[in-house]
């Protein structure tokens, strides 16, 4: 979550336009036997547009900024395949993964509230313990697939991100965003249907729990290709 992002989310009527997206991505995958590892990278260029309203009594104005937003994401897992014949597969698995955010300069335009400040990075690293398993019910005729997926999920680096800013005419100040939980469970669960010609279909959900913080988040796609 970039500075401009928690301005925004403090209040202050923020809208947001993305003006252009630049991305590349990569996956491997490489087994032996029952042994698989799985690694990837994304990294991505956000153009974003903001303007903020401010109505007080005695000031009105819209401050605007245009900025770059870079991500960049790594990953690698390695998991152990165990058959377990009509009841389907599990497997035990273990995963790191990083996460960097760069944000540009902020230096808004349009008066007395408008924002200033530095770029920033935010640098967070996840690490996964977890068992996955798949079961294909005899009722589903082998077209449908059960996944499933718990874990522990733990979490180091800018756990808390935070900014320092300054409007046009006023002291420096710090914005600091939603925490990270330190350590949370992971639960994902999910019914996949084996495609019928070109389509394919999928319902999911995923939740991340906390002594802080609960996340949840349901998934359904629909796939054509052609």
């Amino acid at each position: 979550m970039s500075s401009r992002d928690r301005i925004c989310n403090g209040g202050l009527a923020c809208p947001l336009a993305i003006r252009g997206l630049r991305r590349q991505s990569f996956r491997r995958r490489a087994e032996a036997d029952r042994l698989a590892l799985r690694t990837g990278a994304f990294w991505s260029t956000h153009k974003l547009d903001t303007r903020r309203t401010v109505d007080t009594p005695d000031l009105r104005s819209h401050p605007s900024d245009n900025y770059d937003a870079r991500p960049l994401q790594g990953f690698g897992e390695l998991g152990y395949r165990i058959e377990l014949g009509s009841l389907g597969r599990i497997e035990p698995l273990a995963s790191l993964a990083h996460v960097q955010l760069h944000t540009d300069d902020i230096d808004e335009h349009g008066g007395l509230a408008a924002l200033r400040g530095q770029s920033a990075d935010t640098d967070v690293t996840f690490s996964t313990l977890g068992l996955r398993g798949e079961h294909r019910p005899a009722w589903g005729g082998g077209l449908l697939a059960l996944q499933g997926m718990v874990g522990w999920r733990h979490a180091s680096g800018d756990k808390k991100p935070a900014a320092d800013l300054a409007f046009a005419a006023g002291r420096d100040f710090s914005v600091e965003g939603v925490p990270l939980a330190k350590d949370s469970m992971l639960i994902q669960t999910g019914i996949e249907a084996a495609p019928i010609g070109p389509v394919s279909l999928g319902l999911s959900y995923t939740g991340q729990l906390s002594g802080s913080a609960h996340d949840h988040g349901f998934t359904g796609h629909l796939a054509l290709r052609f």
